[in-house]
C-alpha cells in the first residue's frame, strides 16, 4: 500500500505543477500549404488585418454616405482598433455610387447590397471584448440608417467564436459527466458507499489526465479541452466499475474486508484491465499518424490520458478500500444473482440462447453485416465546413452566413505570381489579368483583384502601379521578391464543393504559368480545406491501422490467433456500422467524425476483452464450447450494460451541444458504443462457438 501511496502522489504532484502552468488553445497547422500560407502572409502583410466589418443593406445614397464616415469614425476613435479601411480611403472615392464603379472598391470593399471593411485590431488576441466595443462604436455610427446592419467576420472573430464555444461548454460537459457517472453507478450499485468507491478514481484520473497533459505540452486543442475531461471520467469508471463488480463478488465469496475483496479483484482483472486501456490507447494514438494538429493533439492526449486512468484506477481503488468506502461490499447488489445478467438479464439469456445453439448461421450472418456496412460506408463522401466549430446561434455563424448569402462570402484565397530575372513588367500585368480571369470564371469565388485592377485604377500602366504608395501596392505587389498577389473571395462552401473549385482553378492558372511566370494557389483557408482533404485519407488510414494492431494485441495477448480473429466482428461491426449510417442518411464524413469513430474502437474493444478473458477462464476450467460462452457473457453483463450506459449516456450528453463537430462527435461515438454491446453480448459467443468448435478439441453441444 505503501508503494501505490507513493506512486499516486508522485502523479499528482506532477499534475499540479502541470495544472499550474498557463495554456492556450492554439495548435499550430503543419504542411507544405500552410507554410505557403504563412510566407505569403509574412510577405504581403496579410496577417495584420484578420477582421472584416460587414455592412448590410447599404445602398448608395447622400444618407448612406454620411452614415459610412461617422461609422468609420467612431471605430477608428477605439483603443482597440489601429486602423479600418473603407471606399474613401481610395484616392478619387468621395461617394458609395463612386465605389461601387470603382475597378477596386467594387470588388473588394463595395460589393453590390454592402460593404466589407478590412479592420486592423490593436491585439486580435484580446478576448471578444475588442469586437463587442466595434460593433457597438459602428451601430452607433451607422444610427440614422435604421435599416443598415453590422456583424464582425473574418480570422480572428471566427476562431475567438470557436474558442469561447468550447470553452463555454467545457464546464458544462465535465459537470454533467460527473453528475451521470454517479447517478447511474448509484442505480447499479444502490449504496453511496459503493458508488463513491467507484466514482472517485476517475475523478483523480482526471486530474492526472489534465496536468499531466499540461506538463508535457498536449491538451492544446479546443476538442481536447472539451472532450478529454469527460472521455477520461467514463474510461476510468469503466475499470472502476468492473473492478468493484469483481470485489462484490470475491467478498460473497469469502474475502475476510472490503480491502481484501479489493486487492483480489485487482488481481484478477489486472491482466483484462489493462489490456484495454492498451488497446484503447492504440486506438487513440494511431490518430498521431494523422497530418492534422489537432486530431494528432487529441490522440496522443488521450492516449496518455488511457494510461493515466488505469493507473488512478488500480493506485486509488485499494487505497479508498481501506476507508469506510470498503465496508459492506457484500451487501451491494449487482444483478439477481452472481450469475445472472442484471437488468434485463433474462432477455439478454434468452437471445443469447438461441444464437449459441445457432453459431455458425449467426456468424455468417455477422460477417455478411460486417463487410455490408463496410461497404456502405467506404462510399461516404468528405465535407467540412467552418460553421461546423462554430456554436450554432452565435453571432459569428450568423454573419458568416449572411455574408455568404449576401456578399459573396469573406473568407480568402489567394493566387500568388512570382516571376524570374528578365521578365518585363507589363508580361507580369498580363499575367496577374489572366489570373483575374481565372478567379473570377471559377464557382463560388467573387472579387478577384490583384496589380491588374490596381493598374486599371490609375491608367493601366506598370510604371504608374510601382510608383504609388506602398500601402496601397504593398498587398498586391513586392517588387525586391518579384512577386505579386491576386485576392479573392470565398463561401463558406465546405470543402466538397471547393475541392472541385481548386481544381478547375490549377488548370486554368497552368496556362499562364509560362516564360518565367510561376503561379500557385495559398492562404489559409485554401490550406485548411486541402489539409482536410489528407487528413481525411490519414485517419481513415489510422483506423484501419488500429484496427489491425488491436487484432495482433488481442491475439498475442490471449496467444489464440482464433480469439483474435473472433473479436474482428464485433470490434469492426460497430465503427462501420454506425458511417454505414451516415452515408444513409445522407451525410459525410470529416475530421471529427473519423476521430469519433477511431477512438470508439478503442473503447468499444474493452467489453469484447472482457469476454475473451472470462471465455478462456471457463474454457480453462473445462466448461464445455457453449457453457462457456454462456458464462463468459453473462458473469460480464452487468459490468458491461452499465459502463456502455455511463459511457453512451456521456457522449450523448454532447448530442446537446450548440458545436454541430461536436454533436456528431458524440452521435457517432454513443451509436458506436451501443452496437459494441449487442455485438460482444450476441455475436462474440457464436463466433467463439464456430471458430473453436472447428478445431475437433471442444464439444458442440
Amino acid at each position: 500500500m505503501a508503494r501505490r501511496l507513493t506512486a499516486l502522489l508522485a502523479l499528482l504532484a506532477l499534475s499540479v505543477i502541470g495544472l499550474l502552468q498557463e495554456r492556450t488553445l492554439d495548435v499550430a497547422e503543419t504542411g507544405p500549404e500552410w507554410d505557403a500560407a504563412a510566407e505569403v502572409s509574412s510577405t504581403f502583410g496579410l496577417r495584420e488585418v484578420g477582421a472584416v466589418l460587414a455592412v448590410f443593406d447599404l445602398e448608395a445614397s447622400p444618407d448612406s454616405d454620411a452614415a459610412l464616415r461617422a461609422l468609420e469614425a467612431r471605430v477608428e476613435a477605439l483603443d482597440a482598433v489601429v486602423a479600418l479601411v473603407t471606399p474613401f480611403d481610395v484616392p478619387g472615392i468621395d461617394s458609395l455610387e463612386e465605389a461601387r464603379r470603382h475597378p477596386i472598391a467594387s470588388r473588394s470593399l463595395a460589393p453590390p447590397g454592402g460593404l466589407l471593411l478590412p479592420l486592423v485590431p490593436a491585439d486580435p488576441r484580446a478576448g471578444a471584448g475588442w469586437q463587442d466595443d466595434v460593433l457597438t462604436a459602428a451601430r452607433a455610427g451607422a444610427a440614422e440608417m435604421p435599416r443598415l446592419d453590422v456583424g464582425l467576420t473574418g480570422q480572428w472573430p471566427i476562431v475567438q467564436a470557436q474558442q469561447d464555444a468550447y470553452a463555454r461548454e467545457r464546464i458544462r460537459f465535465q459537470l454533467l459527466g460527473v453528475v451521470v457517472g454517479i447517478v447511474i453507478s448509484s442505480l447499479a450499485f444502490r449504496t453511496l458507499r459503493a458508488t463513491l468507491l467507484a466514482g472517485l478514481p476517475p475523478v483523480v484520473g482526471v486530474v492526472l489526465a489534465v496536468g499531466v497533459g499540461r506538463l508535457l505540452g498536449l491538451g492544446h486543442s479546443g476538442l481536447s479541452t472539451l472532450v478529454l475531461p469527460l472521455l477520461v471520467l467514463t474510461i476510468g469508471f469503466t475499470d472502476s466499475l468492473h473492478l468493484v463488480v469483481a470485489a462484490v463478488r470475491a467478498r460473497r465469496g469469502g474475502a475476510p474486508d472490503g480491502t481484501s475483496a479489493v486487492l483480489q479483484a485487482s488481481r484478477e482483472l489486472l491482466r483484462p484491465c489493462a489490456l484495454t486501456s492498451l488497446t484503447t490507447a492504440i486506438g487513440f494514438g494511431s490518430l498521431a499518424t494523422a497530418g492534422n494538429a489537432v486530431a494528432v493533439d487529441f490522440g496522443l492526449t488521450c492516449a496518455l490520458a488511457t494510461a493515466l486512468s488505469f493507473a488512478a484506477v488500480f493506485l486509488t481503488l485499494p487505497l479508498l478500500a481501506r476507508t469506510g468506502l470498503g465496508l459492506h461490499l457484500d451487501r451491494v447488489a449487482i444483478g439477481e444473482d452472481g450469475d445472472r445478467g442484471g437488468p434485463g438479464g433474462r432477455v439478454v439469456e434468452r437471445v443469447l440462447g438461441f444464437v449459441i445453439e445457432r453459431p455458425g448461421a449467426v456468424s455468417l450472418i455477422a460477417v455478411a453485416a460486417t463487410l455490408a456496412c463496410g461497404f456502405a460506408a467506404s462510399r461516404l463522401g468528405v465535407d467540412r465546413r467552418v460553421e461546423n466549430d462554430l456554436a450554432r446561434g452565435s453571432a459569428a455563424i450568423e454573419t458568416l452566413g449572411r455574408v455568404d448569402r449576401e456578399l459573396g462570402g469573406v473568407l480568402p484565397i489567394h493566387v500568388q505570381i512570382e516571376w524570374e530575372t528578365g521578365v518585363q513588367g507589363p508580361a507580369v500585368l498580363r499575367a496577374a489579368g489572366e489570373v483575374s480571369a481565372a478567379l473570377e470564371a471559377v464557382p463560388y469565388v467573387s472579387g478577384a483583384l490583384g496589380p491588374a485592377e490596381l493598374a486599371a485604377s490609375v491608367g493601366g500602366s506598370w510604371p504608374a502601379v510601382t510608383l504609388l504608395p506602398e500601402r496601397w501596392r504593398g498587398p498586391f505587389l513586392q517588387l525586391e521578391k518579384r512577386s505579386a498577389l491576386v485576392h479573392a473571395r470565398l463561401p463558406d462552401a465546405g470543402s466538397a464543393e471547393l475541392e472541385g473549385a481548386f481544381e478547375q482553378l490549377a488548370r486554368s492558372l497552368e496556362g499562364v504559368s509560362r516564360d518565367g511566370i510561376r503561379t500557385r494557389i495559398v492562404g489559409d483557408h485554401y490550406a485548411y480545406l486541402r489539409t482536410v482533404g489528407r487528413v481525411t485519407r490519414d485517419l481513415a488510414r489510422s483506423l484501419v491501422l488500429a484496427a489491425a494492431l488491436i487484432l495482433v494485441t488481442l491475439a498475442a495477448a490471449f496467444r489464440s490467433w482464433r480469439l483474435g480473429l473472433a473479436s474482428m466482428v464485433p470490434n469492426l461491426l460497430p465503427i462501420t456500422a454506425s458511417a454505414a449510417g451516415l452515408h444513409l442518411l445522407g451525410r459525410s464524413i470529416d475530421i471529427s467524425a473519423l476521430t469519433a469513430l477511431t477512438l470508439s474502437l478503442g473503447i468499444a474493444t474493452d467489453d469484447t476483452i472482457h469476454v475473451l478473458s472470462r471465455w478462456q477462464r471457463a474454457r480453462a476450467g473445462g466448461d464445455p464450447l457453449r457453457a462457456a460462452a454462456r458464462r463468459a457473457v453473462l458473469r460480464s453483463y452487468p459490468a458491461l450494460v452499465v459502463t456502455t450506459l455511463t459511457l453512451g449516456a456521456a457522449f450523448a450528453l454532447l448530442l446537446s451541444s450548440s458545436i454541430p463537430a461536436v454533436r456528431d462527435f458524440g452521435l457517432l461515438a454513443f451509436t458506436t458504443l451501443v452496437v459494441a454491446l449487442l455485438a460482444d453480448v450476441w455475436l462474440l459467443p457464436a463466433l467463439l462457438i464456430a471458430l473453436e468448435g472447428r478445431d475437433g478439441r471442444g464439444e458442440s453441444g
